[in-house]
């Protein structure tokens, strides 16, 4: 089913039909689901990405690179907590990327997906060009909705 919200046509799970812009990801709660005990390092994201030479489109999605004093440990039991009790489910991930040393997938619907990975601070700071803090835990959390099937 879809339905129009103006001049945006969603599916039946509220989410956009059409390419999804970072305003609309950037509006949703999982994209400020920041942990409580964290400082911001860095905002991130953006809208929906076609690339049709490669016949690839990456999804929109919005997040933040984060410092702790608190453990990995921790932080993935805080946002385990948080996405369990809002009806997320467990997600495999395929891979990780290059300045992640951890991460935990979550999925909600066919469209949602939400990453907390934790970061190797060395890594992560040649990767944004910005010398990230030493001690603590470098982590980060994107949340992202795909493209319309």
């Amino acid at each position: 089913m879809i339905v129009s919200s103006g001049e945006q046509r969603l599916d039946s799970s509220g989410l956009p039909v059409d390419p999804v812009s970072y305003q609309f990801v950037n509006s949703r709660p999982p994209a400020h689901l920041v942990y409580a005990h964290s400082q911001t390092l860095r905002v991130i994201g953006h809208g929906e990405q076609h690339y049709p030479a490669e016949g690839v489109t990456n999804s929109a999605f919005a997040g933040a690179v984060l410092v702790t004093q608190d453990s990995q440990t921790q932080v993935y039991a805080w946002y385990q907590q948080q996405l369990l009790g809002d009806h997320w489910k467990s997600y495999q991930l395929a891979a990780l990327l290059s300045t992640q040393l951890s991460a935990q997938g979550y999925q909600r619907g066919t469209r949602e997906v939400f990453v907390v990975a934790i970061d190797d601070p060395h890594q992560l700071s040649s990767v944004i060009g910005t010398q990230v803090p030493a001690g603590g835990t470098v982590f980060e959390y994107t949340y992202s909705i795909s493209t319309h099937q």
